[in-house]
């Protein structure tokens, strides 16, 4: 006696599951879904603002400016939500952080906080 072959069942694709602020702003799921791109630690409690998910320089690429601008203290004039001034960190001694929106400097400072080299950071 042969037996009926059983149909295999299509796997269903999982719907992605998108923070409050993600799902908010369509704009930004495309960001979302780069986001260890942005941040290789992102799942450790990174934060961005709405401006920061399309405007912070990619892991790989901060890495680069850090080992090509290498040196003893350093100045991140625009650090934003601090990829720049995170990689600067490991390869400067000491790295000055500035930027006028406070609320970016505090995202930074959350940011640099995650990192393993958080006393190298002033913040101004």
């Amino acid at each position: 006696s042969e037996e009926t072959p059983v149909p295999k069942r299509k796997k269903r694709k999982k719907k992605p599951s998108f923070p409050p602020e993600i799902k908010e702003n369509a704009r930004l799921r495309k960001y979302w879904h780069r986001r260890f791109s942005l941040f290789s630690k992102f799942d450790r409690g990174i934060k961005l603002d709405e401006e920061s998910w399309y405007s912070v320089t990619p892991e790989q690429v901060a890495k680069h400016a850090a080992e090509r601008c290498r040196c003893n203290v350093i100045v991140d004039a625009f650090c934003g939500a601090g990829g720049n001034a995170i990689q600067f960190a490991l390869t400067c001694n000491q790295v000055i952080a500035i930027d006028i929106d406070t609320q970016k400097k505090l995202s930074s400072t959350q940011n640099n906080d995650k990192s393993i080299r958080r006393g190298r950071i002033k913040y101004s």
